[in-house]
């Protein structure tokens, strides 16, 4: 799990960044998608370590043989909704910015 938020999360804001700019037919920006990431890996890899601790305890320690792959299917689709909350909070908070990591203005020199 540590190994998964350290490599694969990372992904989550450039493939979010790739597609929120198709879809509103813009240009993707890695610089944007690389600031959200930076500020956003440490929040999300100590959360999952408050999280997938606590599951395991309660998925080997209570919960049945049978339901302990839909408990851990559970927590993780959850635990997923959070990480895509994370990025889209984060992406959106940079779009109302104005500011994507480019030079934009014209000064008219």
């Amino acid at each position: 799990q540590t190994l998964g938020v350290l490599v694969f999360f990372p992904l989550y804001f450039y493939a979010f960044e790739l597609v929120t700019s198709l879809v509103s037919w813009s240009t993707p920006s890695y610089r944007r998608a690389t600031r959200t990431c930076r500020q956003q890996v440490s929040s999300v890899f100590w959360m999952q370590y408050r999280v997938f601790p606590i599951t395991n305890l309660i998925n080997f320690g209570i919960i049945p043989v049978s339901l302990r792959v839909l408990f851990s299917n559970t927590v993780s689709l959850f635990f997923n909704i959070y990480l895509t909350m994370k990025v889209s909070s984060n992406n959106n908070n940079n779009n109302n910015d104005g500011d994507d990591g480019e030079n934009n203005s014209n000064n008219g020199s």
